[in-house]
């Protein structure tokens, strides 16, 4: 069980409504400062009052590493149209709503590293300056609602004694421990081994490295988890949250998933995981290296199945239950945890699983792995064995070159580096193989946003041929085989579901939705439906006060409870941004992850597939969106 340092100041709190219960007696503390330290008024200096405390940030940070980790996914993503779709004659892709968006160090610019940057499915060509587009603005501006307070936590893990500190929230208080070691530092290409002992007390107050990408990174001291427990935890439930970003970008420390908040609130202990990336977590190189990297195909997952095993053998020292253990996550990170329904390795290392924009069939075969391999060699000039003691900058830059040539012709609706069938972790899809009966005793929430592709498509932009024939393309894929106009149908599928005709714009970003999103994510429901582990879907559908919508990651905010954590924040969530809402997403992931019941007025999904519509009010609703669904379905077995 983790301590406090001695000394420790143990006043209320009077910023949140409600305190976890006080620590057990027996543990130990002192006062700690750093140098330079100055406690927070109310704490250990004069009180304030409630209304005039303005909290502090943590006096540790380096503003330099604050302003690298501000390049997460909420700045703006980049892209660079065509000059027939520029964006003052008519261009329908997003281009930044203010230029404080940019504010953000010139390392830090979101090239290919940006949250879902290459998933900008009308993009032309990604650079690091050029037409963009965002869900939110966090340029680490404004003041945290999180502050440290002037204690010292220390714990005992297999690997050795680490410190932590303790940090105040509007919610209560809780511990961090960050940059935790899960495993050892792995070579390139392989499988990473256990974490080697460290003498002393290990600093965990600072988050460690991403994993390398566009924007910065390190390929040693990656494989870390952050963790974030309440004040006095013992037994409680668990979250694991895997970040998103595409497979080649973002980190555990993304500023609007920091879960203190939710870990103060909700009394759940969450460990968010840093992960291999990009072409040094996610290519297939066995057939050309050989048996000693046959595990490079999915290393990503061997990352995230190697923090499971340690969540499960440490996690009761932070407060954690190992039999109540969630795995989630958002967008690739999502993605992930379906993979990881079907992989065997995965067993038994988690009980609860939640999905948020996941895209459940986005698994490449074997042939189309070394495809990606024998291109990225040939961009890079190198022989096989060059890749494993090039520059991981190297590898960056030119997996960046790789996925702006697959864009260059055209809309790219497929991840370049994804989870493959390598015949080892993965032997099927994670939806037949949930069909077959994988992780049938998991329990399962499944969400997705009303506007998931908004923000690459602006749903106000001008009907155009362009658009049309892009629409086209989409449909291809989303609807193979359709005899009759595929426009016409989905059009008009799309229309008993609006209550009026969509515009091209709105049909196309409709289109991309299902096609990434929605329909794999109902496929993967349907086949869970006889499973005996419980089964509920979602659908976030509150709208950003612009023509987005409900996008792509907006409910993160939400969930771990950052709507008001800087001024950029606000401005881009918008005064309205209900904490009520906010409220309800929390309390109801947090008894899933406790009992695997997240409330009573949320049913099963069912062969009625009911969903809970997450909005500007809370309800279940019946199938969703059916018309949609039942033309898709049609189209596929048609």
């Amino acid at each position: 069980m983790w301590r406090m340092a001695r000394g420790a100041p143990r006043t209320p709190s009077t910023r949140a409504p409600s305190r976890p219960a006080p620590p057990p007696a027996r543990w130990r503390s002192s006062r700690h400062r750093s140098p330079g330290h100055r406690a927070p008024a109310g704490r250990h200096g004069r009180r304030r009052s409630a209304r005039t405390r303005r909290p502090r940030r943590p006096s540790s940070a380096d503003p330099a590493t604050t302003r690298e980790r501000s390049a997460s996914w909420m700045t703006p993503l980049f892209l660079d149209a065509s000059q027939s779709l520029h964006p003052q004659r008519g261009n329908p892709f997003r281009c930044p709503p203010h230029p404080r968006l940019f504010s953000v160090s010139p390392a830090a610019r979101c090239q290919l590293g940006t949250r879902e940057a290459e998933e900008n499915v009308l993009k032309r060509h990604i650079a690091a300056r050029g037409r963009g587009w965002g869900l939110l603005s966090w340029a680490g501006r404004g003041e945290s609602r999180v502050s440290v307070v002037a204690a010292v936590c220390e714990v005992a893990v297999g690997g050795g004694r680490l410190r932590g500190r303790r940090v105040s929230t509007p919610d209560g208080d809780a511990v961090a421990f960050l940059g935790v070691p899960y495993a050892g530092e792995a070579p390139r290409f392989q499988a990473a081994p256990p974490v080697e002992r460290w003498s002393g007390v290990r600093d965990a107050r600072e988050s460690g490295p991403s994993a390398p990408q566009t924007a910065g990174g390190s390929e040693q001291g990656c494989l870390t988890v952050n963790v974030w427990a309440p004040a006095g935890a013992e037994g409680r439930p668990v979250l694991v949250w895997v970040h998103g970003g595409l497979h080649v970008a973002g980190s555990n420390a993304e500023p609007f998933c920091d879960g203190a908040r939710f870990a103060a609130r909700t009394g759940t202990v969450v460990v968010a995981v840093n992960y291999r990336l990009g072409s040094l977590g996610f290519l297939t190189l066995d057939h050309v290296l050989g048996d000693e990297v046959r595990d490079s195909a999915n290393l990503g997952l061997h990352d995230v199945i190697a923090a499971l095993a340690w969540v499960r053998a440490e996690i009761a020292a932070f407060g954690g239950d190992p039999d109540r253990v969630t795995l989630a996550g958002q967008s690739a990170g999502a993605t992930a945890v379906a993979m990881l329904l079907a992989a065997p390795a995965a067993e038994g290392l988690f009980g609860r699983a939640v999905l948020q924009s996941a895209s459940p069939e986005r698994i490449g075969s074997r042939e189309y792995g070394e495809a990606v391999t024998t291109e990225l060699l040939e961009l890079l000039g190198a022989a096989p064995e060059q890749l494993l003691n090039l520059p991981w900058q190297r590898l960056v830059e030119a997996q960046g070159r790789l996925l702006a040539r697959r864009s260059a012709a055209g809309p790219n609706t497929e991840a370049v580096f994804r989870p493959s069938l390598d015949g080892r972790l993965l032997t099927r899809d994670p939806v037949s193989a949930v069909a077959a009966g994988a992780s049938r005793t998991v329990d399962l929430i499944v969400t997705t946003n009303v506007n998931e592709s908004s923000g690459a498509v602006d749903l106000t932009a001008p009907d155009t041929s362009a658009l049309r024939a892009m629409l086209e393309r989409h449909l291809d894929v989303l609807l193979p085989e359709w005899a009759g106009s595929r426009a016409v149908a989905y059009r008009e599928a799309l229309a008993a579901e609006l209550g009026r005709e969509a515009s091209d714009a709105q049909a196309l970003e409709a289109c991309v939705t299902d096609e990434i999103y929605r329909q794999p994510s109902q496929r993967l429901l349907d086949a869970r439906i006889s499973a005996p582990g419980s089964t509920r879907a979602a659908l976030f559908t509150w709208r950003l006060n612009d023509s987005r919508g409900a996008t792509h990651s907006l409910e993160l905010p939400f969930l771990f409870r950052h709507l008001d954590d800087s001024a950029a924040a606000c401005a881009a969530l918008g005064p309205a941004a209900p904490w009520s809402l906010s409220d309800e997403i929390g309390s109801r992931w947090a008894a899933f992850a406790a009992t695997g019941d997240p409330g009573a007025d949320w049913p099963e999904y069912g062969s009625a597939r009911d969903t809970l519509v997450l909005g500007t009010s809370v309800h279940c609703a019946r199938a969703p969106r059916e018309h949609l669904r039942r033309l898709v379905a049609r189209a596929r077995t048609s």
